[in-house]
């Protein structure tokens, strides 16, 4: 995966996170994206507080 593709990823990944997050809980939201990506937990923790939205 070349890298401009997987910038583009983890910035989708962080955008539908912060958009579940509007109906879910942290827990709910959490699962529909690592189940929507196939992403890592520990990934998408670390996306997430990167980008400041991890809520917990």
């Amino acid at each position: 995966m070349c890298r401009r593709t997987e910038e583009e990823l983890y910035s989708r990944v962080v955008d539908w996170y912060e958009y579940q997050r509007q109906w879910l809980s942290h827990k709910d939201a959490v699962s529909a994206v690592m189940y929507r990506y196939k992403i890592n937990y520990n990934t998408l923790k670390q996306r997430c507080i990167k980008a400041g939205v991890w809520d917990v």
